[in-house]
């Protein structure tokens, strides 16, 4: 619905989940969620907790504007997420911007945690394999279990916040 205002009246905590994968689609419903929130603010009618689940693929949608993520306190599941506040990550963002000119995208980071985990198991630094370890290469943790095929699958999940304040933070 075009109006999200009986989605966020009352006193419980509402979960969102927004299940859209459509660009178009994702942009409409938050600016619709966002909206009601502004005019039941602006009319002091009490506007519920609430909690919107985003989906991590929405950061490749190149026309999402990025500020109603903040807006509406997006939280996104995300099995990787740079923090470029960090110092080790600017290092990394530095050299990378000296090489090629721009700054690295999450498949950057991604391919040098493969390269930096995979040399170090060529040359022993990860003894026992990579099940049941932990690794953290940049700022991701990694660890790694079986599936049911046999093959080593990344279960660490990092949840990513998108605050009002125009902060994000990751848990």
């Amino acid at each position: 619905p075009s109006d999200m205002s009986p989605l966020l009246r009352g006193d419980k905590e509402t979960v969102i989940v927004i299940t859209a994968n459509n660009e178009i689609e994702v942009d409409r419903i938050l600016a619709a969620i966002a909206s009601a929130n502004i005019a039941l603010n602006a009319r002091s009618q009490r506007v519920a907790p609430f909690v919107i689940f985003g989906n991590n693929r929405w950061n490749r949608f190149p026309n999402l504007d990025r500020a109603i993520l903040f807006t509406n306190d997006v939280i996104m599941l995300s099995s990787y997420h740079a923090r470029r506040s960090d110092v080790k990550i600017r290092r990394f963002d530095a050299r990378f911007v000296a090489e090629f000119g721009l700054l690295p995208s999450l498949y950057a980071y991604r391919g040098y945690d493969a390269a930096v985990l995979f040399v170090s198991s060529l040359y022993g630094a990860i003894e026992n394999g990579m099940e049941g370890g932990v690794f953290m290469p940049l700022l991701t943790p990694y660890s790694f279990v079986r599936d049911e095929r046999g093959v080593l699958v990344n279960k660490h999940w990092v949840k990513v916040n998108y605050n009002k304040d125009f902060t994000i933070t990751t848990e």
